[in-house]
């Protein structure tokens, strides 16, 4: 919920979603390609710096943000550190270099996908999508299944939110079903819910093709050369480094 409150709500917001589009994934390549500790390092500073900063989005939620990859990423890392024998158990200085560089790697790379889905609201990504000309089906599955994972959210929130008014999770027993009552009324009120959409879409003779309100955006030119600048200083920066 986060993450869609702010793509509403921040400054970045009325900026043109191609133009973040092409900041953003342009960062995202030179971070995969260029093998640099402080490359990466940098391109995960600065993009967390215009997260906190520029899109005011406070550092107690982006924390949090980075606690749903960081497991996996450990996870994934530990096996690559740590050299499992029959008779020892040893770290070798390759791979914990390698571990390192991976994982400021993951994580420069994570930032800049949040920042390119935190400043930018749902509906203008279907603008992104239009002009790389993919088909509407796919647009309109990836529309309406981002907006239905935050229903889903928001519907467990709520009926959560009720059960812990009752006491609902006070032991063992009435958790688990609680746990077990959460599930289902979510289900129940999400079909019901999609239920109601599409009837409500048949009843205006919308079957064929879903049409998506897209606004209206300038470009502006100094963003193109902010961001082709900022690409040149990290390119010349990793060949002098």
């Amino acid at each position: 919920m986060i993450i869609n409150n702010l793509s509403y709500e921040n400054i970045l917001k009325n900026t043109h979603p191609m133009e973040k589009f092409l900041f953003s994934m342009g960062t995202l390549i030179i971070t995969i390609t260029m093998d640099k500790h402080f490359i990466s390092l940098l391109i995960f500073i600065v993009m967390n710096s215009i997260l906190i900063l520029k899109i005011k989005l406070n550092s107690k939620s982006l924390l949090k943000l980075y606690s749903i990859p960081f497991l996996f990423v450990i996870l994934s890392i530990i096996p690559l550190i740590i050299s499992f024998d029959f008779k020892q158990i040893s770290i070798s200085k390759n791979n914990l270099k390698y571990s390192i560089n991976l994982i400021l790697k993951v994580f420069s790379a994570i930032s800049c996908t949040y920042f390119f889905i935190i400043s930018t609201p749902m509906n203008d990504m279907d603008i992104i999508m239009e002009k790389f000309k993919m088909p509407s089906i796919f647009r309109e599955l990836f529309m309406l299944t981002y907006r239905y994972i935050f229903l889903l959210i928001k519907f467990s929130q709520e009926i959560f939110i009720s059960q812990k008014s009752r006491s609902g999770y006070k032991n063992y027993k009435t958790s688990f079903n609680s746990l077990s009552l959460l599930i289902v009324q979510t289900f129940n009120k999400s079909l019901r819910h999609s239920l109601n959409a599409d009837m409500a879409l048949k009843s205006r003779s919308i079957s064929n093709q879903i049409q998506f309100m897209q606004r209206k955006y300038k470009i502006n030119k100094k963003n193109y050369i902010y961001s082709i600048i900022w690409f040149i200083s990290i390119i010349s920066l990793g060949m002098i480094i």
